[in-house]
């Protein structure tokens, strides 16, 4: 009989899962050996747990959400900023500086294709995300609270579906 997933409702989803695994992901990749981190856009520094997951393309877009090249560490302040025209200014420049000029105008293109990701796609992202995260921490001698993600991981359930 075919599998699906069942999911107790304290816990997370694997899209929800997936959010918090490669938020870590993102902020241990833009930290340094002692765990601080530099905001993309106005340069602030503080400890990776202190600091966002900005994204330069909306969340909503499925294309580019989990994109590393989109995702990089953000002050709250920057991050939650009203003035979004001012720090996705900011946010373009970081971009064309670490990737190349087009990166901006590249990630626009891509976020416009309809993404649609089944449960298991968001459960092996997030298998080799925290795989990443978790080798990276190791490397910068970055502490982990790994019980918490894995908590979550292993709460994906699989149950036979009935047909009747």
């Amino acid at each position: 009989m075919p599998l699906v997933r069942k999911f107790r409702s304290k816990d997370r989803n694997p899209e929800q899962v997936l959010d918090m695994v490669f938020s870590i992901y993102t902020r241990i990749k833009d930290a340094n050996d002692f765990g601080m981190t530099q905001c993309c856009t106005c340069q602030k520094v503080d400890h990776w747990t202190m600091m966002h997951c900005g994204h330069f393309i909306g969340r909503h877009h499925n294309a580019t959400r989990f994109s590393i090249e989109n995702a990089h560490a953000q002050c709250p302040v920057c991050n939650t900023s009203t003035d979004q025209i001012t720090v996705l200014g900011k946010y373009k420049e970081y971009l064309r500086g670490r990737y190349g000029h087009s990166t901006p105008e590249d990630l626009t293109l891509r976020s416009n294709v309809t993404t649609k990701f089944y449960a298991f796609e968001y459960e092996e992202m997030a298998r080799f995300y925290w795989s990443q995260a978790k080798d990276m921490a190791k490397e910068k001698g970055i502490v982990l609270n790994e019980k918490k993600v894995e908590d979550q991981m292993s709460s994906w359930q699989e149950v036979k579906r009935d047909f009747f």
